[in-house]
């Protein structure tokens, strides 16, 4: 009953949304802050002058000719019509007003400056801070801009009453502010608000006593807008962060979050730039997880960074552990890890000059599955360590010999430890004309094993040898419409012939290497069936192919292209790796039956004005059946407005539909909706229907989501994100 009325909210929001419009993902931003040209008067003409100042040579190309003008310390000041009272040491300036100094412009009515005391003001009032480009000083783009009833200033120091600003670009006034009260410090790009009351749309959002904020990208410590979610999952969760502005270099983020139905969790992230590295930090930790086993702590994290030492010598590394299997499942982070059954290690170091790069490194995997893997379930061996040498040595214009070595140490639980050497050496030539192309390759490879222990049909050790030649050639066709309408058809049929030695490979072990899924069209003319370091070349192939491709040259909206091909193998090819696309580890009943030829590739694009459709399959000959095939439709309304749908089948029925739908309100709002639906067995996999608005200084969306889990549940979601930040 509790699920039922749960999925009845659930439906009734998606339908009330739905009326409203739909969203999937929030739009792109345009390019931010444009620069500006230099700053200068506007040429009016001012009449008769009563009065006026020599201006200061460094700011002559701002002042238009024949304006009055007089200069401070700090500051020029032009106007149509500039008094001087000498009694009171004062000069005014009427008409036109404009007062000018680094990275400032104030243009009024009248403006005036008392000359003993050094103070500057003005009324009714619009201003513009500047900032210069930190590599071109001679760029500079608005900061903040506004408007107010009064304006002085003291020191560099401008205090401004009754004001009206905003950090965002010109033509945009998403955010506003108004205060009673603003002083604004060019020299710390800081500035502080009394009784601040924010608008965001011109509809009031909050108003507070007091508000100190950054000046253009200036950063600046203090808390960030939260963001809210709702999830049967984890509950009601509300996310509060504060930004640590540590250095120029270096910042920090700590986050609080509170899950109703799971508790606490702080999540930190720190950054680090320098001149030969570049480092972060992510981290999460819970110390007591209400719906875990015992209640207990839980914690993931992950270091990436790169260095180098400006010359041939860097480094890079992606480090990430978790506490459990199921971390991964419940919180999805900032991780840049997108398998959640195995977190990977990475760490190299590596070498390169002439032509020569040395590698070593660690790659390591972290069992991260939702459901404990059983024994027969694949699950990757460690490389612990690896070290690759490779070696380009050109011997002619087109011609070169490459020669590659990777030694590897594999681990794995439960497993015996290997000892991998895999080297390689291939002498290659290109010879190209108008109207063909032919790449030639001669080489050899060598594959050596150490098992420790080796398994019950295995030996400790284990060499094979291969020698291989192919010969890769193109046949261009080309012609052009004779109206001169810039059409072009292309027909370009394409053979590859391999020939190696017969090798037998199937007492091998299993490492690193998958059977390789045939879904494009250049992977017709790979030469091997197999990704991954454990086999070597071992059969001959010869792979055939023709593709056809049409455009317009003064119409690039017009194209198509159609490629169709088959990879034979004359002398048959066993197959001794695991097939990826098999979910039962016990039905690999045909991979020890020799391979005598592909399934038949083909795939169709074509694009006509804002319409684009593409469709691939995989043809078998045996049973005159599509084994696999994906369909994509895709129409933009305009720019930021589109229609995608997407059909998938699988030779073991289990198919897959789907549509999106983005569209762009008049306003700027981003309404849209995906549905995901399985046909076997048939069930929803996800649907999301959101409402998003993105500019340069604001983002706001709110989404609804329902998606399968792996247990067969569903986890409805509500998330709401508001952040008025501007993005430098």
């Amino acid at each position: 009953m509790k699920r039922n009325c749960v999925r009845l909210v659930f439906g009734v929001s998606l339908a009330l949304f739905a009326l409203w419009g739909t969203v999937l993902q929030a739009q792109e931003t345009e390019q931010c802050y444009l620069p500006l040209p230099a700053l200068q008067f506007e040429n009016i003409s001012n009449g008769d002058n009563e009065f006026g100042l020599q201006t200061k040579p460094v700011f002559d190309h701002l002042i238009s000719p024949g304006k009055p003008t007089f200069s401070t310390s700090q500051h020029v000041i032009g106007a149509d019509k500039i008094f001087f009272d000498q009694e009171t040491n004062v000069i005014r300036g009427e008409g036109n007003s404009r007062i000018l100094s680094k990275g400032l412009q104030i243009d009024a009515d009248s403006v005036t400056f008392q000359i003993d005391q050094d103070h500057l003001s003005a009324r009714d009032l619009e201003f513009s801070l500047y900032e210069h480009d930190e590599d071109d000083p001679s760029i500079w783009y608005v900061r903040a801009r506004g408007q107010a009833k009064q304006f002085e200033t003291q020191q560099e120091i401008l205090h401004l009453e009754d004001i009206d600003f905003t950090l965002c670009p010109e033509g945009n006034d998403d955010v506003m502010m108004s205060s009673s009260d603003v002083t604004l410090d060019p020299n710390s790009r800081q500035g502080v608000a009394r009784n601040p009351k924010l608008r965001f749309k011109n509809i009031p959002i909050v108003q507070l006593p007091y508000l100190r904020f950054p000046i253009g990208s200036d950063r600046l410590s203090g808390f960030l807008y939260p963001k809210f979610d709702v999830s049967e999952k984890r509950g009601t969760s509300i996310e509060v962060p504060y930004y640590f502005n540590l250095a120029p270099n270096r910042d920090a983020t700590l986050t609080t979050t509170y899950h109703s139905k799971r508790g606490a969790q702080l999540y930190t992230e720190y950054r680090y730039l320098g001149q030969y590295s570049d480092l972060m930090l992510l981290g999460e930790y819970m110390p007591r997880d209400e719906r875990y086993i015992n209640r207990d702590r839980r914690y993931a994290g992950e270091l990436t960074g790169k260095l180098h030492d400006g010359g041939s010598l860097y480094s890079s590394f992606d480090i990430g552990w978790v506490s459990d299997d199921k971390y991964l499942y419940d919180y999805e982070g900032d991780f840049s890890v997108r398998d959640p059954d195995f977190l990977e290690q990475n760490v190299s170091l590596s070498y390169a000059n002439y032509g020569m790069v040395v590698s070593v490194g660690v790659n390591k995997f972290l069992n991260s599955q939702p459901v404990s893997p059983s024994e027969d379930e694949p699950e990757p061996y460690n490389r612990e360590p690896w070290i690759s040498v490779d070696h380009v040595f050109p011997i002619a214009r087109n011609s070169a010999i490459a020669t590659s070595i990777v030694s590897d140490k594999f681990r794995k639980k439960g497993r015996p430890d290997a000892r991998r050497v895999h080297g390689q050496t291939v002498l290659s030539t290109r010879i190209a004309g108008s109207y063909f192309e032919t790449n030639l390759e001669v080489g050899g490879e060598i594959l050596k094993y150490r098992l420790d222990p080796p398994a019950e049909d295995q030996s400790a050790t284990r060499d094979v040898e291969s020698t291989f030649a192919s010969l890769d050639g193109k046949l261009f066709f080309e012609r052009y419409s004779a109206n001169g309408s810039g059409d072009r058809w292309t027909l370009i049929p394409r053979l590859k012939i391999l020939t190696s030695e017969d090798v037998d490979q199937s007492n091998l072990p299993e490492l690193d290497t998958t059977l390789m899924k045939l879904d494009t069209y250049e992977r017709l003319f790979h030469d091997s069936p197999y990704i991954g370091g454990d086999r070597v070349r071992d059969a001959d192939q010869i792979s055939v192919g023709i593709s056809a491709h049409y455009d317009n040259l003064t119409n690039s909206s017009l194209n198509g292209s159609v490629g169709i091909g088959r990879v034979f193998y004359p002398g048959g090819h066993t197959l001794s790796v695991t097939d990826p696309d098999v979910t039962d580890p016990d039905d690999q009943s045909g991979q020890e039956d020799e391979l005598r030829k592909s399934d038949i590739y083909f795939e169709t694009g074509v694009k006509i004005h804002e319409t684009e459709f593409d469709y691939r399959a995989l043809v078998s000959t045996e049973t005159n059946k599509i084994s696999s095939s994906t369909m994509r439709l895709l129409h933009s309304f305009s720019e930021k407005s589109d229609l995608t749908s997407i059909f998938r089948h699988q030779r073991n029925d289990e198919s897959q539909w789907g549509n999106e739908l983005n569209v762009e309100l008049e306003s700027g709002w981003l309404v849209g909706f995906q549905f995901i639906r399985s046909f076997q067995p048939n069930e929803l996999e996800s649907a999301r229907i959101s409402l998003n608005y993105q500019s340069c200084c604001s983002r706001v969306g709110v989404k609804l989501e329902r998606e399968r889990q792996l247990n067969g549940s569903y986890d409805n979601s509500i998330g709401l994100v508001f952040d008025l930040t501007p993005q430098y």
